[in-house]
Parts: C-alpha cells; sequence; structure tokens
C-alpha cells in the first residue's frame, strides 16, 4: 500500500502531514507560515542560489566556505556555459570574435550600406554592426533592466532591418555612451525618435565576429510514445477526467486522489501525459507545505528534482530567498510583470527538461499561466519560412544570466533537430514544385528572449538574417490561437517539458499574492518510470 493511500486513510491533519507529507487535499491557511517551516525539509531553499557548490560539485560533499562565484575556467579551456566574477559591466562579457583593446572612446559614425552601421574608434579599429542589433541591445533604463540586466524592449517590435539605418546622435560624449536615432524617413513612432544607448567599452567587446562555433551533434533518443503537436483548441479534450475542477476537466490532468488511489495506472498516464503533449496537471493537492508536496510528488512520480544556483526548490514569492529585496529581484519571475512564453535556464549548457509548478496561493485578478507548444510554433514557422526554419536550426543563439554574482554564458539554437540534416537532405525536403513536406522532427526548443545574450560569436551574415527571421520566430512562439492561458488555482501543479513547451503568465496587481513553489527535474527519470510500466 502506497503512502498516499495511506495519507486518503488518514483521519486526521497530523496523520496526513506524517503520511507523505499531506498531499492531498487540503489547502493552507497560513502558507508563508508553511514555507518558513519547511525550509530544511529536502531542498537547501532559494537563499543559496548564488552559492556555486564547487567543494560539492567535484568532492561529492558541501564546501565549508560560501564562495560568490567559481573559479575562472583554465586558461585556453573555454566551455559553452561559463560562471564567473561579476566584477565589470555584466553584459560585458567578451565571447569569441570580441576585443580586447583598451581603446573604448568612438570618433565616427557613418552608413555601411542599408541596414548596416560602420562605428570607427580612436585607435583607428573600426567594425560594421546590424543597425538593428544595436537597436535590440540599448542599453537604457526603458529597454534594459538595471538590475537583472533582462531585455525590457520587445524585439518584434523592430522595423524591416533591411531599411533601418541609423545616425549619430551628437551629445556629450564624455560619459563613455555611444547614442543613435533611427536616420531612416520611412521609420516613425518609437523607433524613430528612441535614442538608442551604448556604452562605448561594452560596443568595443561585442564587434561582430567573422566565423560561427561548429555545432555539436545532438543524440537521439526512441522508445517514446510520439508527441502530440497541440493549440489551444486541440488541446482541450472533449471527455472531462474524472475528479478534476472545471478548469482543468478537459486537459491533460489527473487528480491527486486518483494518484493516491490508483497511482499503478494513474502515475503511467502522469507520465503518457507529458510525453504526448509535454505538458500534465495534478489538482487537488495540499499545500499546507507546498515546498514538502512538490518535492514528494516529483520523487514518487516523475523523478529527482534537479539543483541548480536557483536552489533546488525555489517559490516564487522570494520566501525561500532569505534576504528578499522585490526592489532589486534576481530575476523576473520574482515580480507581477507578465512574461512572454519562453524556456527556462536558456544560459546553462544543459537546461532542466522538466519543470514543475505548484499552485499555493493564486492572485484575485491577473497571474494567469501561459502555455504554448513550441513543437507546434517551429511548424508554423516551417509552413511559413522554411529558410527561417533552417537558420533557427542551424544557427546557436548566445544566453545569459547575470545576477548576484553569478553569470553564466550558453549557446544553442533554438531548434534542435533529433537528426540533424546535410544541405542535401534539407535540399530534398522540397519537390520540383517548391512545395515544402513534413517538419523535420525536434528533440529540443530553446529560447527566452529576455535572456539573450549578444551575438559576438556570429558572424554580420547570420545576424543579418537573425533580424530578418526574427519577428517570424516570435510570431509563431506567440501566436494567440496557440497559446493555451489557464487560471491556476491552490493545489493544482502543472508539469512542463521544458524542451519542449514554454511557460509564460499575464501580469497581476499584488505581487506575493501569486506564488508557485517550483522545481527542475529530467525527463531521464520519467522514462525510466515509464518504461517500467
Amino acid at each position: 500500500m502506497t503512502s498516499l493511500l495511506r495519507l486518503l486513510r488518514a483521519g486526521s491533519t497530523v496523520g496526513r502531514a506524517q503520511a507523505f507529507g499531506g498531499l492531498v487535499g487540503r489547502a493552507a491557511a497560513t502558507p508563508t507560515a508553511a514555507r518558513a517551516g519547511s525550509q530544511g525539509v529536502a531542498h537547501r531553499g532559494h537563499n543559496s542560489h548564488c552559492a556555486w557548490r564547487w567543494g560539492a560539485r567535484c568532492l561529492g560533499t558541501a564546501p565549508s566556505v560560501r564562495m560568490n562565484a567559481p573559479p575562472p575556467p583554465a586558461a585556453g579551456q573555454p566551455s559553452p556555459a561559463e560562471a564567473v566574477p561579476a566584477t565589470t559591466d555584466p553584459r560585458g562579457m567578451v565571447e569569441n570574435g570580441g576585443s580586447s583593446s583598451n581603446s573604448t572612446t568612438v570618433t565616427g559614425v557613418r552608413s555601411a550600406g542599408t541596414g548596416l552601421t560602420e562605428v570607427t574608434w580612436e585607435d583607428g579599429h573600426a567594425a560594421v554592426f546590424v543597425s538593428a542589433w544595436l537597436r535590440d541591445h540599448c542599453h537604457c533604463a526603458e529597454c534594459l533592466d538595471q538590475a537583472t540586466h533582462q531585455r525590457s524592449f520587445d524585439t518584434a517590435t523592430l522595423p524591416d532591418p533591411s531599411s533601418y539605418d541609423l545616425e549619430w546622435a551628437h551629445g556629450a560624449a564624455d560619459d563613455g555612451v555611444l547614442r543613435l536615432t533611427a536616420s531612416q524617413a520611412a521609420v516613425t513612432g518609437e523607433s524613430r525618435n528612441h535614442v538608442i544607448e551604448l556604452p562605448m567599452a561594452w560596443l568595443r567587446q561585442h564587434c561582430h565576429a567573422d566565423y560561427r562555433p561548429p555545432r555539436d551533434a545532438a543524440p537521439s533518443f526512441a522508445g517514446r510514445p510520439p508527441p502530440v503537436l497541440w493549440s489551444a483548441e486541440s488541446l482541450r479534450g472533449d471527455t472531462p477526467a474524472n475528479g478534476v475542477p472545471e478548469h482543468l476537466a478537459h486537459l491533460p490532468a489527473i487528480s491527486a486522489a486518483e494518484l493516491a488511489a490508483s497511482p499503478a495506472t494513474a502515475g503511467p498516464r502522469l507520465r503518457d501525459n507529458l510525453h504526448r503533449f509535454g505538458v500534465a496537471f495534478i489538482s487537488g493537492l495540499d499545500v499546507t507545505d507546498a515546498h514538502r508536496t512538490t518535492d514528494e510528488v516529483v520523487r514518487q512520480f516523475v523523478g529527482f528534482p534537479r539543483e541548480t544556483f536557483w536552489g533546488t526548490l525555489w517559490d516564487t514569492a522570494g520566501e525561500a530567498l532569505g534576504e528578499f529585496n522585490p526592489e532589486k529581484p534576481p530575476d523576473t519571475a520574482y515580480t507581477s510583470l507578465p512574461l512572454n512564453v519562453h524556456t527556462d535556464c536558456t544560459y546553462l549548457r544543459d537546461p532542466p527538461q522538466l519543470q514543475v509548478f505548484l499552485c499555493e496561493t493564486a492572485a484575485e485578478s491577473g497571474g494567469e499561466t501561459t502555455l504554448r507548444d513550441a513543437f507546434h510554433a517551429a511548424e508554423m514557422l516551417w509552413r511559413r519560412s522554411p529558410r527561417a526554419f533552417r537558420f533557427f536550426c542551424e544557427t546557436p543563439l548566445p544566453f545569459h544570466c547575470v545576477h548576484d554574482g553569478v553569470r553564466t554564458l550558453a549557446t544553442g539554437p533554438p531548434f534542435t533537430l533529433r537528426h540533424p540534416l546535410s544541405p542535401a537532405q534539407w535540399e530534398a525536403l522540397f519537390d520540383a514544385d517548391g512545395d515544402i513536406g513534413p517538419m523535420p522532427e525536434l528533440r529540443m526548443v530553446r529560447y527566452n528572449n529576455d535572456d539573450r545574450a549578444p551575438f559576438s560569436s556570429l558572424d554580420r551574415a547570420a545576424v543579418v538574417d537573425f533580424y530578418r527571421y526574427a519577428s517570424l520566430l516570435l510570431e509563431a512562439l506567440r501566436d494567440p490561437a496557440g497559446t493555451m492561458e489557464v487560471g491556476l488555482t491552490p493545489g493544482d501543479m502543472v508539469i512542463v517539458n521544458n524542451h519542449r513547451v514554454m511557460h509564460g503568465r499575464r501580469g497581476f496587481a499584488d505581487f506575493g499574492a501569486r506564488c508557485m513553489v517550483g522545481c527542475y527535474a529530467e525527463l531521464d527519470e520519467v522514462d525510466a518510470k515509464f518504461f517500467a510500466g
């Protein structure tokens, strides 16, 4: 008899708490107090998010001294993902192709052709930038969050990059900031009047490279149930799930009571939902101690919570952060701002495959969770522009995270194919009449527009192509008809395949009123449980 079944039969609050943490059925009267009492249960809490445990990673033991950042990599040993002390401009990391010259004063700006801008420094060094890239990386407070260094400017609002030209907005240059404005008469609105601010030293460090790094071949996986691509409408089934509240009844959802009563059949169905749809819901979980509930559900039905520098378990209200200052959040997740759909941890070389959210408290208005099947979005892009699809399959983009002494950088293409294609194989996807065949099978999606780093590792042609195709990508990812919106209530858990299904949220008014407790996990453990039955 499982601990969950014993839980259902426990007749008291104490009995439920002792039997598997009281997973089923009760909402917490004082969730904040419950969180405070659970910090030592199966997780270290978010207050350790910036302590990279090098002793634990290398020796298998916890270090006795907390470090603010890891030691730098050995000379000549670059890594796809790095963590370095944040002792300079957090966006001043020199990627491949950057310059380390001490000369940082710009002395000239001129057009280098349609959509291109040449910048010259006082030592004579000149670099040609894609003008749209310069706009996209404006450092002013309106376009770049000065605390988290995340992009506030929406790339989808850029004008046509092929007709976007810039000119020098001459002003005070003694502050080391280059200021540019759009010079194209056809450009109107914000893009025409906005003054682009770019630190000269930062710009020198991020001159476009003349080469692109090689791509790694992706491994192949077999044996999983085939994915069922979905839109907001098609994800909703005709037959409601048993014992599931109305707002989840037509989604791939299972009740906590069913998991407790029939884990041998309900558990595999939960994992089957994850494989087929990339998302699975559980309703009716107990949130008296939401951290413990999350940990125990994941361990019994999913796998092992994965620890990152965010901790093992975390919550979006910041309770586990220790000395949390809502005025200077470490990430936009710790705000009440709306978030466009994205995948998490794009800045890690190996982003977690699963993300788990348990709703502890919900906002009175707003805060709805948004979900988007990025495989479905990729198919939309494939049908609309195969060239754009191919570009985002073959071009590794950089993503980074900057906060509280930690900086990470990793690169990867937005779309990773299950089986990489040769140029001849790409061409074979088109017939003599120009029609396209089925979309090549995807293995992984990696994209967060807010965490995208400068393109110093891309050549100029690739940067031009990115801005040519970026609006097509973002339109597909944010397609309203494809985006599922659901208002989670306390006790609802959603598990998403972070390599396939993107998540976001609507904005809400009162920060702290909505709290999601969550963790990361891996599909490998789900596969092990799935194939074991």
